[in-house]
């Protein structure tokens, strides 16, 4: 029996190895990295990592092992065992370690480590620290591809490039490499969302999608771009923002000199200083200068995909629109001024403001085609040209009354409300 902890042991050898864990004694020394171990067993499998010799194969995808113990926990990937279960809700799994975790964060509410950097309770710190160091220390042999956690490029490797399937969907006999992978499928067949949002009630296929559209309640963005330290709350997005942040911007804009990768998207910003809006809603008739400006628009009379403030109840056809309008109410202003300490929740209002200080005239690249004035960005822009148009499109709900500008349906709409300052109002367009 050990003196340190009480343990147990069936024979004198056992203890002995035990008792380096107490003592950290590691008589026994990788040549390669120098790491240390308790027993020349220990080291033999170590030193497997270097060599690549895997003497433990499955019989039904060939792949490799460097121990037997996990060869005999990947056969039940294929078996579909996991004699692990739960006792308080009957979840089961493959490993003994994979039930503790779940119980111990399930159930017990425990989370062993706090992230130093969001803050999150975790139970596993060392894997999540990746999200927000952009860590990928895995990398797969065949294409280079990197991945965060080893579990990630074991299924990458499985299903890009082993080529094997044995899982196969009933119902319309698309084949998958792992039985999780079938088991996601499936849900396209029977239309399961179990991951619902506490915030909007919107359901999810899978945990993650969950955790990344709870980003938009709550405006986190773990992952940030190593080029210009622009964040985002999801990888997929930072990934699309590389494409055009890592490449040369040689398309200037000769009006404001602003820069594009692409011709495309320069004809699209030109648009903005000529009020060119090519693409028209068939409800309304309100004309947008892109084709996913006039996508989003349409939700707005479909009612699709609409994401709605808890607080006020204005609605959003873009997670980003609730996500800036929240700032509005939890009073974050992230964005301060170096001079007076007025603080603001745009960067885009910051930039205006300091004009202020330094003295500097406004660039108003966005000309009226009427009058000749000049304004600083499109919206002001719009705005204007009703003055010229007489367009109203925002209409009092009560007494139908119409006006240009948001503001004045706002002050208008106090009359009905006895002086509230809810916005009752319904635009034309």
């Amino acid at each position: 029996m050990c003196t340190q902890c009480g343990q147990g042991f069936a024979s004198s050898t056992h203890l002995r190895l035990h008792i380096r864990k107490h003592t950290e004694e590691k008589p026994y020394m990788c040549t390669q990295c120098g790491r240390g171990f308790v027993s020349s067993t220990h080291l033999t499998l170590h030193m497997r990592t270097h060599t690549g010799e895997k003497p433990y194969t499955c019989s039904i995808c060939e792949r490799g092992f460097t121990q037997q113990g996990n060869l005999i926990k990947h056969v039940r990937t294929h078996a579909g065992k996991k004699p692990f279960k739960c006792t308080e809700c009957g979840k089961a799994f493959r490993q003994k370690a994979h039930l503790e975790g779940h119980i111990m964060v399930v159930h017990r509410g425990e989370k062993a480590y706090t992230c130093p950097i969001c803050g999150k309770g975790i139970s596993n710190l060392k894997p999540h620290m990746r999200t927000h160091t952009g860590e990928k220390p895995y990398s797969c042999t065949k294409c280079g591809k990197r991945f965060k956690k080893s579990e990630g490029l074991t299924i990458h490797t499985r299903n890009t490039h082993s080529g094997i399937k044995p899982y196969t969907c009933s119902e319309c006999g698309k084949g998958f490499a792992s039985n999780a992978n079938l088991n996601l499928h499936m849900r396209v067949h029977t239309g399961e969302k179990p991951y619902r949002c506490s915030d909007c009630g919107k359901s999810f296929t899978q945990a993650q999608h969950l955790r990344a559209h709870e980003r938009t309640h709550t405006g986190e963005k773990p992952h940030a771009c190593s080029k210009c330290d622009k964040t985002f709350c999801n990888s997929s997005a930072l990934k699309i923002h590389l494409m055009t942040c890592e490449r040369k911007k040689d398309c200037i804009c000769t009006q404001c000199l602003k820069g594009f990768p692409t011709t495309g998207q320069l004809r699209s910003h030109l648009r903005t200083h000529v009020e060119e809006k090519p693409y028209s809603c068939s409800e309304c008739g309100k004309a947008f200068r892109s084709r996913a400006g006039l996508t989003s628009h349409f939700k707005l009379h479909t009612g699709e995909s609409l994401y709605s403030c808890s607080t006020c109840s204005k609605r959003f056809t873009q997670s980003t629109g609730l996500t800036a309008h929240m700032k509005t109410h939890s009073g974050d202003s992230q964005f301060a001024c170096s001079e007076c300490g007025k603080r603001f929740i745009r960067s885009s209002s910051l930039t205006l403001h300091m004009r202020i200080h330094t003295g500097a005239k406004p660039h108003k690249p966005h000309m009226c085609s009427k009058c000749g004035k000049g304004h600083t960005c499109s919206r002001d822009l719009t705005n204007h040209m009703r003055i010229h148009t007489g367009e109203k499109p925002y209409t009092c709900v009560h007494c139908g009354k119409q006006y240009a500008y948001r503001k004045s349906l706002k002050i208008h709409s106090t009359t009905h409300t006895n002086g509230s300052k809810t916005l009752l109002l319904s635009t034309s367009t």
